[in-house]
């Protein structure tokens, strides 16, 4: 029976070759590692110039993974004491979100980012809190 070694198919070079980084060596194949997804990044809460609105922010949702897959984005809030949540789909292009329709008047609220993947499952961001504005007057 013949001697063989798991990815010791080359392309262009032969069997096993690497030669101008053609072969299995290259990091492109089977024996590529998956890279899981990661966390967005630099996450907060900005209030708009309405009572009922906070805008939520980040500087990047994270990589997608390796193989890249794209995500459905939620973001999930709720009063910090309720135990229901309310979710806001978000386009996979954007930077932000706005929530609308809060109580206003100083409630606190509690707030997360999920980014879930076909293969990869759920990539959850800690929970943050924010508090809509108050009027005074």
């Amino acid at each position: 029976m013949p001697n063989c070694t798991t990815g010791a198919v080359g392309v262009g070079g032969g069997a096993g070759s690497v030669v101008g980084g053609a072969g299995v060596d290259a990091g492109v194949g089977a024996n590529t590692t998956p890279v899981a997804p990661s966390q967005p990044t630099r996450v907060s809460a900005s209030p708009t110039n309405r009572l009922t609105e906070m805008r939520i922010n980040w500087t990047s949702l994270g990589h997608h993974g390796l193989p890249s897959e794209n995500p459905t984005i939620r973001i999930y809030y709720k009063e910090s004491w309720e135990s229901s949540e309310s979710i806001k789909d978000v386009n996979i292009d954007s930077s932000f979100a706005i929530l609308t329709g809060l109580k206003p008047q100083g409630v606190l609220y509690s707030y997360h980012i999920v980014k879930d993947y076909p293969t990869y499952g759920e990539i959850r961001t800690v929970d943050y809190q924010f508090r809509t504005p108050r009027t005074y007057g």
